[in-house]
């Protein structure tokens, strides 16, 4: 979908992958993670990553 919209975008097979890659890019401001699922997975990679609220 979004490269159909002029959107450069990579599908990654886990968040980890997602994050090294975007760790890994020169661009700066660094590019965004697009989390597309469920509120469940929304929330364990917020837990994961600790920003989720307390």
């Amino acid at each position: 979908m979004a490269t159909e919209e002029g959107i450069t975008a990579y599908p990654c097979n886990s968040i980890e992958e997602a994050f090294d890659r975007v760790a890994a890019s020169p661009a700066h401001p660094p590019p965004h993670v697009v989390v597309a699922g469920s509120l469940y997975l929304a929330g364990d990679i917020l837990r994961r990553s600790g920003l989720a609220p307390q």
